[in-house]
């Protein structure tokens, strides 16, 4: 029940980066060595779909570099390792990680693999 209260509290609370449409876009994957070409470039772009397994840390380079990007373009927020086909229990510390990359970047998309 915790889990419910703080997500529709962050839900009802003001989003933290603009709001990018992305009907029409084109999309790749961000790699970090690109980020000063992309933020060089011209806006919006497209959308960047960034692997949430990069940035299940809490901040540091990885963080900033994707605060960057996430204010001028949209995001699609792809996981590959939640393994949501297993045999065995979802982890739900992964699952905690993942959320809050959602909760704290607001992306466009969010998609995982099934197994």
């Amino acid at each position: 029940m915790r889990v419910l209260t703080a997500y529709s509290e962050r839900e009802a609370s003001a989003p933290s980066f603009p709001a990018h449409p992305i009907a029409g876009l084109a999309g790749t994957s961000f790699k970090p060595q690109h980020l000063q070409a992309i933020l060089a470039g011209p806006k919006p772009r497209g959308v960047f779909e960034i692997h949430a397994e990069n940035y299940t840390g809490t901040g540091g380079p990885p963080h900033r570099a994707l605060e960057a990007i996430r204010s001028d373009h949209a995001v699609s927020l792809h996981g590959v390792c939640m393994s949501i086909g297993a045999p065995q229990p979802l982890d739900k510390a992964h699952l905690a990680r993942f959320r809050a990359l959602v909760q704290r970047y607001e992306p466009a998309l969010v998609s995982e693999h099934v197994a």
